[in-house]
């Protein structure tokens, strides 16, 4: 069943085309990647989509009541006054009215079942089909799995930050369930935590998905058709992103292939044209030309422009950086209890953590920008560092893009002007305002600057954040051949999966290091729920916690779970008793029933909020 149809969508602002000509279906089930570089119309083909954007020309068409929930990329800033808690429970606001409705039908019948036992089977029906019995479970596991957990449902919604006003868009967008869900890059404020466990239910969702990502990670894991938009038009693949860039390989091998046979054709027949057209041939010639006139001209695929990354080292001192006995934080407040640790001539490491946790705070105790709450840190020898803030935030908003290039270095203007050009600035882009340019943009800037540093020790602070996949790839070659010390924060798990030769991770204000590549830190996790540092250099203020511990307080919540989900299977058996009673005009036990109800709901409020006080 086709819940939305586009067919030859084209939208224009002023003089740019934008879309030229988009056509797809989304069938019930679908779940769509879709892709395409910065500035391709991806957003604005969503809000075609979503209806909020009326196309130039074309049709869209949505299937009779279809409901379409999108969380958009950026988030709209709140004056409201509600907590998390309460506007997150409005995308129960139908069940919450079922819900107030069955416990009035209930109390009636405690007093009085008659006219009541057919409104109230009606009501549980209806109760039960939208979920009602799960609600308040589905509740906890979303905010919590988005990285909102129960301490932070008591704060006002104007008082989040945009990466928290984003997390609670998207919990109210997935406990809603509307039958097509369009998500415009959703893991842009998520941590690692958070991804995984947005990767596991997106993997089962009962609807329909449209979601746009630079993530190559998490459209592996998601996606089972990728919509490409490329040239104002979108052409669909069947797979994930990675079947997708083999299709897509083999399918721009084939046209060129069949772009270059055409063109040695063409250039014989024409050889003959011209060699004959006035000899005896010539009516075969004439014939020729004419057959030529109508070939349908095969286009050889354009080699898209890519932007070109390059980083040089000299070489420092096999220790690169010591700590002893530091912690780091603000003021006299400690955030992180980094312990003593050493960091090795070419060793790449990322530094992963909870959202908030103190990551870029240590980047920038470790550059120098802040100081230490206690404790040491030196650089070694030779050792000459640069830095790549997140949001690119280094950069001098009233400069034009040449001007900020050169700032602070004598720089011929043409060697200026071809370094921009490898980062995709050309033309006129080289005079745009600082100010004015896209998250892309002035990643790619920053990056260039970065690039003419001739550092040996980076310090990086989600590099990839802002870049589309092609720009990532490149990034990511480059400082695969980088000769030189890394130490960098990201939320890339393809990044981290590809170039981490070790991790550290923050929790619970102590830093743990992990000796080993991403894939072997994933399998750690699986084997426990919260693995121990490894033995390195590392030496931590204090012990991690224990195997044991976590092993006592995962047995905990699982068995809190089954006391949760042993009360939900009460209610709805309680509720068809009720229903049954009632039928039967058993007034008695219809009201005792109905107390019961009322008391099992009680405790699982209750259970509900163990289980969030419980869950790390």
């Amino acid at each position: 069943m086709s819940l939305l149809s586009l067919q030859d969508i084209e939208v224009a602002f002023g003089a740019e085309d934008v879309l030229t000509g988009v056509s797809g279906d989304i069938e019930a089930g679908d779940r769509i990647g879709l892709v395409g570089r910065n500035g391709a119309g991806k957003t604005t083909l969503l809000h075609v989509m979503t209806g909020e954007l009326r196309p130039d020309a074309g049709k869209r068409h949505a299937a009779s009541r279809v409901a379409i929930g999108m969380v958009e990329q950026v988030p709209r800033e709140s004056t409201s006054r509600l907590t998390v808690y309460e506007e997150a429970l409005t995308a129960f606001a139908e069940v919450r009215r079922l819900e107030q409705a069955l416990e009035e039908a209930a109390h009636r019948m405690s007093t009085d079942a008659a006219g009541t036992s057919s409104e109230y089977s009606d009501l549980q029906d209806e109760f039960e089909a939208r979920g009602g019995y799960l609600y308040r479970t589905r509740f906890a596991q979303v905010l919590t799995g988005l990285g909102l957990p129960e301490p932070e449902w008591s704060r006002p919604v104007y008082q989040l930050s945009g990466g928290e006003r984003s997390r609670l868009a998207l919990a109210k967008a997935l406990l809603s369930q509307p039958d097509l869900l369009i998500l415009d890059e959703p893991t842009n404020h998520l941590d690692i935590d958070a991804m995984r466990w947005l990767d596991d239910l997106l993997s089962r969702w009962p609807g329909t998905l449209l979601i746009t990502s630079h993530d190559r990670y998490f459209l592996d894991k998601v996606a089972t058709r990728i919509w490409l938009l490329e040239n104002g038009r979108a052409k669909t693949y069947r797979g994930n992103y990675s079947k997708f860039e083999q299709q897509r390989s083999a399918e721009l091998d084939l046209l060129q292939k069949q772009a270059q046979a055409q063109q040695e054709y063409i250039a014989r027949e024409e050889s003959f044209i011209r060699r004959y057209r006035a000899g005896q041939r010539a009516r075969e010639a004439q014939g020729r030309l004419k057959k030529l006139q109508h070939i349908d001209r095969i286009e050889a695929p354009r080699k898209e422009k890519s932007t070109h990354f390059s980083l040089s080292a000299k070489r420092s001192g096999d220790v690169v950086l010591a700590t002893k006995d530091l912690s780091i934080g603000y003021g006299t407040e400690a955030l992180i209890d980094v312990g003593t640790l050493e960091v090795e001539r070419g060793q790449r490491i990322a530094l992963i953590g909870a959202n908030g946790s103190g990551k870029t705070t240590l980047l920038k105790t470790i550059a120098g920008e802040m100081g230490a709450v206690a404790g040491s840190l030196r650089k070694g020898s030779h050792v000459a560092e640069a830095h790549y803030w997140q949001e690119a935030e280094n950069l001098s908003a009233g400069n034009s893009v040449f001007e900020e290039l050169r700032r602070g270095r004598s720089m011929d203007p043409q060697i200026a002007r071809d370094i921009l050009g490898r980062f995709l600035f050309s033309g006129d882009d080289v005079s745009k305002q600082v100010s004015a340019l896209s998250g892309g943009e002035r990643s790619r800037l920053a990056l260039a600057k970065l690039m003419l540093l001739d550092a040996n020790f980076l310090l990086l602070d989600e590099p990839t954040n802002h870049l589309d996949i092609p720009a990532r790839d490149s990034l990511l070659q480059a400082l695969e051949a980088y000769s030189g010390t890394i130490v960098f924060v990201s939320h890339d798990r393809r990044l981290i999966a590809d170039l981490a030769t070790s991790l550290w991770r923050v929790e619970n204000g102590r830093l743990y290091v992990f000796e080993g590549s991403f894939e072997e830190y994933n399998e750690s996790l699986r084997a426990q729920p919260s693995p121990p540092p490894a033995k390195t250099k590392a030496v931590p203020a204090k012990a991690p916690p224990s195997a044991k511990s976590a092993r006592i307080m995962q047995a905990a919540i699982t068995a809190m779970e089954s006391e949760i989900e042993g009360r939900e299977r009460q209610i709805e058996e309680l509720g068809h008793l009720i229903n049954t009673a009632s039928a039967e005009s058993d007034h008695q036990k219809v009201g005792e029933l109905g107390r019961r109800f009322d008391e099992l709901q009680s405790e699982l409020q209750a259970l509900m909020k163990e289980w969030a006080e419980l869950v790390p």
